[in-house]
């Protein structure tokens, strides 16, 4: 992208006018336009994954009770573990495999999608869609369990104040007895 167009035409007299300041010329610029709207989300980023990224290994460093530096005597003692490696490689195992077979098949239904005919196109890409939009419906249910399950104070209320003090009017289940009754009898499905 070029941020300044050349103009050939315009000639510049040496020592006529003000010159301009680079901050002024700076501002103009496309890129720094960019660069002042993508701030926001850039903060965001910083806010929500490198601060408890940094914080997450500030307390590896820390002994059991957390009150103690030990700096990385608890990575040598997992490096150290038979155990530690076995899961690593495990990860990994899983790791390569699912991306591998995800890519697989996606190409392959990306295929097959691509040369429907025009006719029946459109229900099979809407039916395409449901794997998508499931997991955030089930999320929903999760937390509208999680937020009333067994009275009708919500779990998150104090993190949300009184505006989340009830997202749902009615209760899912009247008593102790009956929760009870339901989680065990799900679990046994």
């Amino acid at each position: 992208m070029v941020d300044v167009a050349f103009q050939p035409n315009s000639v510049t007299r040496a020592g006529s006018g003000r010159k301009r300041s680079s901050l002024r010329i700076a501002m103009k610029r496309k890129s720094t336009a960019a660069f002042l709207m993508t701030l926001p989300l850039i903060l965001l980023i910083a806010i929500l994954v490198i601060y408890p990224a940094f914080y997450s290994l500030h307390l590896a460093t820390l002994n059991k009770s957390m009150q103690r530096f030990v700096g990385f005597g608890n990575f040598e003692f997992l490096f150290k573990r038979e155990t530690f490696w076995l899961v690593v490689k495990q990860s990994c195992i899983f790791a390569i495999t699912a991306v591998f077979f995800k890519a697989l098949i996606g190409f392959i239904v990306a295929h097959f999608v691509h040369n429907i005919p025009a006719k029946g196109q459109r229900k099979w890409r809407g039916m395409l869609l449901v794997p998508w939009v499931i997991p955030p419906a089930m999320s929903t249910l999760a937390w509208w369990y999680r937020t009333d399950f067994v009275d009708r104070r919500p779990r998150l209320g104090p993190l949300l104040g009184h505006s989340g003090q009830y997202l749902v009017r009615r209760p899912v289940f009247h008593d102790h007895v009956s929760c009870v009754a339901e989680v065990g009898a799900r679990s046994a499905l």
